[in-house]
């Protein structure tokens, strides 16, 4: 496998301009509290002007790991994900709940005494709320092995792509999808045009919403996300 790439100078600059722009909508708290005063009017504007950072990640993440397979294998993908995401993600999770049971009191204590309760503030980001996005990235990340498998040119052989929009059009993928579905939204249409083939599309997949992972129960979601990584290993493998 190669591991060199070339450098893309412009994926920096959205990288640091995207950055710039989420700790400005962090800092636009006001922006929550309707006034007629001008504050109000200027948080507005700051809002809807950087609102398009966060999609802007996940394009970038669709643009950076598309190609994965010309540099490592599915497995190593998958264990660099974990290692970079998931660890992190969990160990801050835990960390938030405690913090928020203990200190800021915004969860009630019976979360640490029942496992169905705490998997689903781990899962549901109930601990800090601005953990939102890793959901849908997860979901991401599951997703791009599929998406991967679309070739750049037309193939003769189309089996491959089968296999793909079998995936993809299921509802397992959907469940998964759907947390942060009107987020990455842009990233999948990104991908199928860097992937110039008409033939393959989201769009069945993005039109069936199902339930939102904070209305099922906290096994029902880990259920949803296990089913997904096991059908992602077989298939891709």
């Amino acid at each position: 496998m190669k591991e060199n790439r070339s450098y893309q100078p412009a994926l920096d600059v959205m990288n640091i301009v995207a950055c710039i722009a989420v700790i400005a909508m962090h800092m636009n708290g006001a922006v929550w509290s309707f006034s007629y005063e001008r504050y109000w009017l200027t948080s507005l504007i700051i809002e809807c002007v950087c609102f398009w950072a966060v999609p802007v990640f996940f394009m970038i993440s669709g643009a950076t790991l598309l190609d994965y397979r010309t540099r490592y294998t599915t497995r190593e993908y998958f264990q660099k994900r974990l290692g970079r995401t998931g660890v992190p993600f969990l160990f801050w999770s835990v960390v938030s709940i405690f913090w928020a049971v203990f200190v800021t009191h915004g969860l009630e204590p019976d979360v640490l005494k029942s496992a169905p309760l705490f998997l689903d503030a781990v899962l549901n980001t109930r601990g800090l709320s601005i953990y939102w996005f890793f959901p849908p990235l997860f979901a991401l990340y599951l997703a791009i092995p599929f998406l991967s498998l679309i070739p750049q040119e037309k193939p003769r052989n189309r089996l491959p792509l089968r296999h793909c929009r079998i995936v993809c059009h299921h509802r397992l993928p959907a469940a998964a999808v759907q947390p942060g579905r009107h987020c990455i939204q842009q990233c999948a249409e990104y991908a199928c045009e860097r992937r110039r083939h008409g033939d393959f599309s989201l769009d069945r997949l993005l039109r069936h919403p199902l339930p939102d992972l904070k209305s099922r129960s906290a096994a029902g979601s880990f259920t949803h996300w296990v089913c997904l990584v096991c059908c992602s290993a077989i298939l891709v493998r």
